[in-house]
């Protein structure tokens, strides 16, 4: 597989089982009308080596851009606030915003919040979070939650990846997590869920090679509740990424290299799309060159 693009439904898991552990406890929070969020310290990652006592070279978060919005509107009050994205933050505990207009128990009540984090190891792995949830409740309350990051990921040499998303939403909602090269810009997948009112949930993956290269990592999650327009689910959603390696001619990513490789790499043999599993120096086809990798690696 070199490029997903994945919107399918799946029946739903419990609460918090599709969640990172790193953020379940944080779910609760967001489910309930709150003015801050508190976030714990991100957990270390692993360095995994190989067989052979390689290492996975880094995958460097080189920058973050974007911004969390959060919108909150009950009768005749109404706040809103737009936090920028810092790449230091993000990289710690990860970035919160949080609204409210009304209060709990009054007629009309709106809250809306957002979680954003980004993790990344002294190995080839990234993981990604992100949750939202916007709740508007009486005759007249309107609530937004805006989530939309950019961050740029340097890879120093061609590693073979295994991309794993997990993405929910319910009520009106809207999550997606993109991986593009930069130069030239090509999507390496897009995944997302779009959801009105009805909960939906897209677990997938994506078994990558990746050259050298700079790459932009896109989420964007937009929600809403708006009691007015008859429509008064909450609007929530919640994602979780992961983007791990393994050695660069073990295809199936089942621990070795043997002839389930081999023959997967000899029946994609010719031109290839970016991204090819088989293509493991990525120059657009497999041949001699990926067989010789191969078999070195064997």
């Amino acid at each position: 597989m070199f490029a997903s693009h994945d919107r399918g439904t799946q029946s739903r898991p419990s609460t918090e089982a599709w969640m990172h552990p790193r953020v379940q406890s944080r779910h609760a929070r967001m489910l309930t009308p709150a003015t801050a969020i508190i976030v714990s310290t991100a957990a270390a990652i692993a360095h995994p080596t190989f067989a052979d006592g390689d290492a996975c070279d880094p995958l460097d978060v080189v920058s973050a851009t974007g911004s969390l919005y959060s919108f909150a509107r009950a009768s005749s009050a109404q706040y809103s606030t737009e936090l920028p994205l810092n790449l230091a933050a993000l990289l710690a505990n990860g970035q919160s915003s949080s609204v409210s207009a009304g209060l709990p128990n009054a007629s009309n009540y709106a809250t809306a919040t957002n979680f954003i984090a980004l993790q990344s190891g002294e190995s080839l792995e990234v993981v990604c979070d992100a949750l939202g949830h916007a709740n508007a409740t009486g005759s007249f309350a309107f609530a937004r939650s805006d989530i939309d990051a950019t961050a740029v990921l340097h890879l120093p040499t061609t590693r073979r990846v295994r991309v794993v998303w997990q993405l929910h939403g319910s009520g009106i909602s809207d999550l997606s997590f993109m991986l593009r090269r930069m130069d030239p810009w090509i999507t390496a997948f897009d995944a997302g869920v779009s959801t009105y009112i009805k909960p939906q949930t897209v677990t997938n993956e994506a078994r990558l090679v990746l050259g050298a290269d700079d790459y932009q990592l896109r989420v964007y999650g937009s929600l809403q509740s708006n009691t007015g327009f008859r429509n008064p689910d909450d609007g929530a959603c919640g994602g979780h990424l992961s983007v791990t390696c393994a050695r660069i001619a073990d295809i199936d990513f089942d621990g070795s290299v043997n002839a389930s490789d081999l023959a997967v790499l000899l029946d994609a043999w010719g031109a290839v799309p970016p991204f090819h599993t088989a293509d493991l120096n990525q120059d657009g086809f497999v041949n001699g060159a990926d067989l010789a990798a191969l078999l070195a690696d064997w």
